[in-house]
């Protein structure tokens, strides 16, 4: 009846999948991890529950991949969980992207909802704020298993705010390749000037940057400060949520 498909970089979404599967009293072979997926070889179900980290405010472009990649008529239904570090309104966009790639393949979501779990890299969270997260989203869980009903339709009222975010943190990724395409230009660069000083020229003057590649670097750094200062946002306000 139902498939579970993961993708866990840190385990926090496997750990959620795993115990879905447990209360769903589901086969094991029917939890599947993302990134081991070949679509076109996915057997017909009723229903797909699609569990996700949350990066950057959106899902990751794999998970996305996936999607776009899924045949159609697979499911009668499809549910999404997103795992972040907050259910706060800073992640309630995550699943855009998500939701207007299943719609565009006929497929309806009945569930759309984020849990939330302690990070596991970039900073650690205290024992405590851990075990509580860990505790909420395994009882959020357990009333999931018993809110997935056929037949029905998750609607979603994502404010500005959440949908501002959401874009921001598609505009990092792309920085973040931008940011890489500068440091390619700046190897570059000085390579053929230690070529050209060594062999070529006596008379020797550097070579200066193009317009184009500073254009990238103010671009790329200012696109990262501005996702840093709502990283810094996100945690306030997920300590306001733990001390409520």
């Amino acid at each position: 009846m139902h498939s579970i498909v993961y993708f866990s970089p840190t385990g926090n979404a496997l750990h959620l999948a795993e115990l879905l599967a447990h209360h769903l009293e589901m086969d094991e072979k029917k939890i599947l991890p993302l990134e081991f997926i070949v679509p076109n070889q996915l057997t017909t179900n009723e229903h797909l529950i699609l569990l996700y980290p949350i990066h950057g405010f959106n899902a990751p472009r794999i998970v996305k991949h996936f999607v776009k990649s899924l045949p159609p008529k697979l499911y009668n239904d499809v549910s999404l969980i997103g795992v972040g570090c907050t259910t706060s309104w800073l992640n309630d966009a995550a699943s855009s992207d998500l939701r207007k790639l299943f719609s565009a393949k006929g497929y309806p979501i009945i569930l759309d909802t984020i849990l939330a779990m302690p990070l596991t890299f970039i900073m650690a969270f205290p024992d405590g704020v851990s075990r509580k997260l860990i505790a909420e989203s395994e009882m959020k869980i357990k009333d999931i298993s018993t809110a997935l009903i056929p037949g029905t339709k998750a609607i979603v009222k994502v404010e500005f705010k959440s949908q501002l975010l959401n874009f921001i943190g598609k505009a990092e990724q792309f920085a973040a390749r931008l940011f890489v395409l500068y440091y390619c230009f700046r190897a570059c660069n000085k390579s053929c000037t230690n070529i050209l000083k060594s062999n070529l020229l006596r008379d020797y003057s550097a070579l200066n940057f193009t317009p184009e590649q500073n254009a990238i670097l103010v671009a790329s750094v200012g696109i990262i400060a501005l996702n840093l200062i709502l990283n810094v946002i996100r945690m306030a306000n997920l300590n306001l949520d733990l001390t409520v």
